[in-house]
């Protein structure tokens, strides 16, 4: 019956990203629902956890996940690291150096998933050329997710993306894209003629 066949999910992101998960079954189910008013989600797909956002910064997380107008599917492994910028002077006669904040940096994410075609042996192709078109707009793209949403990320400018292969499934593609946070920046010219 389509959309009902379990697999071990954990094994396609074994052999995709060399990423070791709790073996056990997942139902995969590439809709996700999620209320706009609430946030909340009325569909659960590959038994992820969505309430539990106890991770830190730099630590991934499965969750629901939206570039552009597409929901991802199966929701994906997604990485939040950041860094800050940091100017070190050495003063004379001092031991070690004065640390001066200037800046934090935009936040690197990594979103890592797999796209499954539940209804056959061919290739998820609507799918992989719906992302590959997010991938290769050349603007920033609006993303809708609970992690990035508590560092105030809304926007996301692609840097790379990759679709590896995954041995012995033709059904299967894992895509793995890295992006960088972006920001609206109003800028202001003024008339130096006056």
């Amino acid at each position: 019956m389509p959309g009902t066949n379990l697999i071990q999910i954990h094994q396609l992101y074994q052999l995709a990203f060399g990423i070791n998960m709790m073996p056990r079954p997942f139902r995969i189910d590439t809709g996700v629902y999620l209320q706009e008013e609430t946030g909340h989600i009325d569909h659960f797909t590959a038994g992820a956890q969505y309430s539990d956002l106890s991770g830190s910064l730099g630590t991934p997380l499965f969750m629901p996940c939206k570039l552009d107008d597409i929901w991802l599917p199966n929701e994906p492994l997604i990485t939040v690291s950041g860094q800050n910028t940091i100017v070190k002077t050495v003063l004379t006669g001092v031991k070690g150096s004065v640390k001066e904040l200037i800046n934090t940096d935009d936040y690197t994410i990594r979103i890592q998933g797999i796209i499954v075609n539940e209804y056959g042996d061919d290739l998820p192709e609507d799918m992989i050329r719906r992302i590959r078109t997010i991938c290769e707009k050349r603007e920033s793209i609006s993303v809708n997710n609970r992690l990035l949403t508590l560092f105030d990320i809304h926007q996301v400018a692609i840097e790379s993306f990759s679709f590896p292969g995954i041995e012995g499934q033709q059904n299967c593609q894992a895509y793995d894209i890295t992006c960088i946070s972006d920001w609206p920046l109003e800028l202001i010219l003024k008339d130096t003629k006056k």
